[in-house]
């Protein structure tokens, strides 16, 4: 699942009495229960703090503290980021210690490999990063993003004021996609934003394109998701498509629904709609055969839930569904007893973990047993657009 993003600071070795007490190791409290033998690292918050679970090692607790939020692993697993009280810490888990950034406005340390705004291919063969320029009344201008590998390149360059982002890679390296956020505003958080694509598997020279216009077989734009997240894209394993959630507005209560995108034909289809309902959260099956997501009742746009008691009740109808991945094949919906579902994630083939009511729980699809794994510290509403709870776990899979 889910992966997320300035300079590095010195690592805190000794840390004074007060912060220590809110930041320690395992052998300052008992174990909690991790997955069994998973093929990976797994990280949740939790009422008793930051939970981290290897394979094959007992849990262990990075800090006792219950308010870590936007938790993600490097792209090696090697170390851990999280917000809390009002920072960004950096984990090394090898070392079993931290690197602080402070930084109350939740921009990234770019250097960090878990930064969107730099990447490279799971391949190794390109290395994509974004490109600022400042304009000379010390506005931001243009962002461009480039790819490049040993002998070529390509330049996506936005419109005066706009900014790129990076949203996700091929596991294949054949394709990337990136965000326009339209004059480094806010609006995009009530607008749809766009969603493009750079094929590099069609990349066969240096290449230089000025958006919108598009220039295929390279760069092809799609109107995807109300609200940018990375979490809203799913690649398959094989990196021939990917899943992602279309909409026209913001809110995750009206119009969202799951789309299957094509990197060849570079083009999104509505896939496994049902009218009546939104799709949310799409997560790709490690065997390729079945993409889980969330499925819930689709209110009118702009009289979602105005309360908590309305909320509560809408999360009640978000069902944990898993269909077929390939779509020659007759969709069965299959709909977990699970209400308040959210982030699907994925830890083998018949094994996947997700949110209920503030629960993490993990499902075996062979023996469909489900259990609770822990308790996850209460959230309650971000705002209309966006229910924030998704950033209380983090999954790495080898």
């Amino acid at each position: 699942m889910s992966i997320r993003r300035t300079a590095w600071l010195i690592a805190v070795a000794v840390i004074v009495p007060a912060f220590f007490c809110a930041f320690r190791g395992s052998a300052y409290a008992a174990p909690v229960t991790c997955p069994s033998d998973i093929p990976g690292s797994l990280a949740f918050a939790s009422p008793r703090g930051l939970i981290l679970c290897r394979s094959g090692e007992p849990s262990l607790t990075i800090t006792s503290r219950a308010d870590a939020t936007a938790i993600a692993f490097s792209d090696d697993a090697t170390r851990l980021l999280f917000r809390s009280a009002g920072a960004l810490h950096i984990y090394d888990i090898a070392k079993r210690r931290y690197e602080i950034v402070h930084d109350s406005a939740g921009h990234c340390p770019e250097p960090l490999p878990i930064c969107s705004r730099s990447q490279r291919t799971l391949d190794g063969r390109w290395l994509l990063h974004v490109k600022e320029a400042t304009s000379p009344n010390g506005m931001p201008g243009p962002s461009t993003l480039l790819a490049s590998n040993a002998v070529l390149s390509v330049q996506v360059h936005a419109n005066d004021g706009d900014d790129l982002d990076l949203a996700g890679i091929a596991p294949d390296g054949a394709a990337a996609l990136f965000w326009i956020d339209p004059q480094h505003s806010a609006s995009f958080m009530s607008d749809t934003v766009p969603l493009g694509m750079i094929a590099l598997s069609a990349v066969s020279h240096n290449v230089t394109v000025q958006l919108p216009r598009t220039a295929p077989p390279v760069v092809a734009m799609f109107k995807i998701a109300g609200y940018p997240l990375r979490d809203w894209i799913s690649f398959a394993p094989n990196g021939g498509a990917f899943a992602a959630i279309a909409g026209e507005t913001r809110e995750i209560f009206n119009s969202e629904h799951l789309a299957r995108c094509t990197i060849r034909q570079m083009e999104c289809q509505q896939w496994n709609h049902k009218p009546g309902f939104v799709e949310l959260d799409p997560a790709w099956s490690p065997d390729g055969k079945r993409v889980a997501f969330v499925r819930a009742i689709e209110l009118d746009a702009g009289r979602g839930p105005a309360t908590r008691g309305a909320w509560r009740h809408w999360n009640g109808t978000r069902r944990l569904v898993l269909v077929p991945a390939d779509p020659t094949k007759t969709p069965v919906t299959v709909s977990e007893a699970d209400s308040d579902v959210s982030w699907p994630t994925w830890i083998s083939a018949n094994r996947l973990l997700f949110i209920s009511h503030d629960r993490l729980r993990e499902l075996d699809l062979n023996s469909r047993r489900v259990w609770d794994l822990a308790n996850l510290a209460g959230r309650g509403i971000g705002y209309d657009g966006y229910v924030a709870r998704g950033d209380r776990f983090a999954w790495y899979g080898h």
